[in-house]
This record gives structure tokens, C-alpha cells and sequence, in this order.
């Protein structure tokens, strides 16, 4: 809008505001032509515009040679991200050889082990005891055998053969029982007695400690 005042000494009327003047109040917001103020302004050869970046037109002028780095700003290699997630101190899936001082943790038995002169080394983990069974069954007698099935079984899925398992009478037995004696495989624990009891007994069955396995049930 124009905007005209009369001047009195002047006997004049003298614009005072016309749609091409700018309003110094708007900070340069009324320009009509901003790119055009721009050019005019030479800021294109002074500055990169966003538009400019976002459309990739400037990949040959932004290449990691012409881009200045400092110890605080620097480019890593996907190698180097990896080797740095990765590292020693942070647990990994569990392998079958732990490079040395790498931890690896056992989802399937739930422990922790560490590489240590070429092997894996228990740390921790769920319990301390969890190498050790403890079933109650009863005597057959007259040296027939009581079967308990073995249910521990390693990473892959096969039955773990305990290394000790011992076997001992929960009640009195008159003199009845005989000898004991256990014969075991990785599929099965047996339990016999010589005499005729058939009486209750408590079987504590040992397992490698360490070895990756689980509980299928008993």
C-alpha cells in the first residue's frame, strides 16, 4: 500500500510507504524474491544452502579427503565399530574356543565363562550346584535294576554321561538290602541291590561342571 503525506514547506505530497519498500520491523520476511535477493547477494558463493546438501549434488566437493578431522572429530571404519562392541569386556554368545579374556555367556545353561590358555573357564552363573541331581526312587531287589532315564543334556541337544553318582538308603531295611551298586551311560543311571528290599533311596548324580547342558525334565 502507498502511503502519501502533504509537506506544508514544501507545498508537496511526499511518499512515505509504497509496497516496494521494505519494512525494517519485518527483518527482510516482505522481500518478494528472496532467491533473487540471494543472487544478488552473492551468499551462494559464501554459503551452502540445506537444500543444496539434502539434494547431493555437492558429493564431489564433500569427500573424507577434503574434509578436515582433529582428534574429536574423526571417521571410523565399520571394522573398527565392530572390533569396539565386541570387545573383550563386553559378553558375547558363548563359543566352543573364547578368544583370551573374552567372556561368553550360555543362554541355554545360563553362565558365564572366559577364555583362558585356550579354554573355556566357568565364571558363574545361574548356581553353583546345578551340576548336581538328586533323585529318590526305589529299590527293585534280588539284583534287578531301578532305571533312572538321564535327562541332562549339552548345547546340542545329546545326553550328558554323569562322572559320579552315589546311592543311599533312606530307611531302615532289616538287613534286607543287600549290596548296591550302579552302573550309568548317558542315557540311563541303574540302580541294584543284591537282597530283597525294595525300600525307598536317594541317588546324587554328578555332572561335568561346566559343561554346557540343561535340564529336559525328569
Amino acid at each position: 500500500m502507498n502511503i502519501n503525506v502533504y509537506v506544508d514547506n514544501i507545498k508537496k505530497w511526499v511518499q512515505i510507504s509504497s509496497d516496494e519498500v521494505l519494512d525494517r520491523n519485518k527483518n527482510l520476511s516482505d522481500l518478494k524474491d528472496k532467491n533473487a535477493a540471494i543472487i544478488n547477494l552473492g551468499l551462494y558463493d559464501k554459503f551452502i544452502s540445506k537444500e543444496a546438501l539434502e539434494s547431493g549434488f555437492l558429493s564431489d566437493i564433500f569427500t573424507p579427503e577434503n574434509i578436515v578431522t582433529d582428534s574429536n572429530h574423526q571417521f571410523v571404519t565399520d571394522a573398527e565399530k565392530n572390533k569396539w562392541n565386541n570387545k573383550l569386556n563386553k559378553p558375547i554368545t558363548n563359543q566352543d574356543h573364547l578368544e583370551e579374556n573374552q567372556i561368553g555367556y550360555d543362554e541355554l545353561n545360563e553362565k558365564f565363562y572366559i577364555g583362558l590358555n585356550n579354554k573355556n573357564v566357568l565364571i558363574g552363573g545361574a548356581s553353583a550346584l546345578d551340576n548336581i541331581k538328586v533323585v529318590n526312587g526305589f529299590f527293585s531287589g534280588n539284583s534287578q535294576a531301578t532305571v533312572i532315564h538321564n535327562t541332562k543334556q549339552n548345547q546340542n541337544g545329546e545326553f550328558v554321561r554323569p562322572i559320579f553318582v552315589d546311592v543311599q538308603c533312606t530307611e531302615y531295611t532289616g538287613g534286607d538290602l543287600g549290596e548296591i551298586s550302579v552302573t550309568y551311560t548317558a542315557e540311563a543311571i541303574n540302580v541294584y541291590n543284591t537282597g530283597s528290599f525294595t525300600g525307598s533311596f536317594q541317588c546324587m548324580i554328578v555332572y561335568q561342571l561346566g559343561s554346557a547342558n540343561r535340564w529336559n525334565g525328569l
